[in-house]
């Protein structure tokens, strides 16, 4: 690898050999580690209960989604009153809330086509904890 360079004795260019330690020491290696421990990790602070509630409408076997920000989830619910006013806020007949396990929620999600790619916890509308699942 090469830069380039200005020569300071006439004022023109050249190309240097880029200098790059090839070898880097043990003491850069444990630095480096010790900012990835203390990174928190996306997603991890936030956790989803084991136990979620979906919508369900019954008649087409199809579930409530919500895009939040340009991401589309399904959405789900710590509560089955949460769940209870989402559908009724769809207005369609033959809405119900379903109880599931995460698991269980994570592949009703992707079973789902595109563009949903989440699990969106919607306890909170304005402000949803999302579980990314492709």
């Amino acid at each position: 690898m090469a830069c380039i360079a200005k020569d300071r004795t006439n004022s023109r260019f050249r190309i240097e050999p880029l200098k790059i330690n090839p070898k880097p020491t043990d003491k850069y290696i444990k630095k480096a580690m010790n900012q990835v421990l203390d990174c928190p990790i996306l997603g991890l602070e936030n956790e989803f209960p084991n136990r979620l509630f979906i919508v369900r409408h019954n008649p087409t076997n199809k579930y409530g989604c919500y895009c939040y920000d340009g991401t589309h989830g399904l959405a789900c619910f710590s509560s089955e009153t949460g769940a209870e006013s989402f559908a009724s806020w769809i207005n369609m007949p033959g809405m119900s809330s379903q109880e599931v396990s995460f698991d269980e929620a994570r592949e009703v999600a992707k079973d789902r086509p595109m563009p949903i790619v989440s699990l969106m916890l919607l306890d909170n509308m304005e402000d949803p904890q999302i579980h990314f699942i492709r």
